[in-house]
């Protein structure tokens, strides 16, 4: 792999490139406001690939400074010992892991004054048991000086099957919405950088094309833009175009569609930060 192509690579791969839209820089300011005035819970929504991991991360980055305990988990999936578990350890709890324990610590953080903000995410997958887990701390504290801030993420579907004393605490709701094509472009720009210069990077019926397959989700756009780069190397070219970005694409649906009768299909982190 040549050194031009190896460096797009990593910046297109690498979950700190990020490209800050105006609907993110804008999900950001709401969550600081929710942190500063201490609102119960907040909701961030959007669908699979808009980036609600790489808010809460960077949200949780730009909170490190703070005087708050932050504690974050994926809750997709856990059961309600699992969470318990998992928010003892965070708390500083290394061995002790009952629910008095956690009440103790809250009303210690009560005592001292230290805000408790809690970022959840995949909230889409939850069992209920978690949610009901989760529910108690808001009366844990004895002392009735700790304020609790969640965040949690979510799609629209799950969010609106969630159980009604739950819709009813949302103090915030928070949506990301879809890269546009200007997004999509501005951050194919800041991937390729410097090697424009010598004439690499995405022609713009590409760069059109990559914000039509991928409906404006940032992990599929990443994953899409992947692809075509490699397969224009592979045709010892420079430039993406739109020819390459379709045959990337459907190759990409093509060894999904086969994975159960050639093996295993084409994996990719999947994690939200490349979106």
């Amino acid at each position: 792999m040549n050194a031009s192509l190896d460096a797009m690579l990593k910046r297109l791969d690498d979950p700190a490139h990020l490209h800050a839209s105006a609907a993110f820089t804008e999900a950001l300011a709401r969550l600081h406001f929710a942190a500063e005035h201490r609102l119960a819970l907040s909701v961030v929504v959007g669908a699979s690939g808009t980036g609600k991991t790489t808010l809460l991360r960077r949200f949780r980055r730009d909170l490190a400074a703070s005087a708050a305990c932050i504690v974050q988990f994926q809750l997709a999936a856990l059961t309600a010992a699992e969470l318990q578990k998992m928010l003892a350890q965070q708390l500083g709890l290394r061995l002790r892991h009952s629910w008095v324990d956690i009440a103790r610590r809250l009303t210690e953080y009560g005592y001292d004054q230290t805000p408790l903000i809690l970022l959840a995410d995949d909230a889409s997958n939850a069992h209920g048991e978690s949610l009901d887990s989760l529910s108690r701390l808001w009366d844990a504290d004895s002392t009735g000086q700790l304020r609790i801030s969640m965040v949690m993420a979510i799609d629209e579907l799950s969010l609106a099957a969630w159980p009604e004393q739950w819709l009813q605490r949302i103090d915030l709701r928070v949506e990301l919405q879809r890269w546009s094509i200007d997004d999509v472009t501005q951050f194919l720009q800041s991937v390729v950088g410097d090697e424009r210069r010598r004439q690499r990077g995405f022609e713009p019926a590409a760069i059109e094309r990559l914000h039509e397959l991928s409906h404006g989700l940032p992990r599929l756009l990443r994953r899409y833009a992947h692809l075509a780069l490699l397969a224009t190397e592979g045709q010892e070219r420079t430039m993406v175009d739109e020819h390459t970005v379709t045959g990337a694409t459907h190759e990409l649906c093509r060894v999904g569609a086969s994975q159960h009768h050639d093996g295993p299909a084409i994996e990719f982190l999947d994690d939200d930060v490349i979106g």
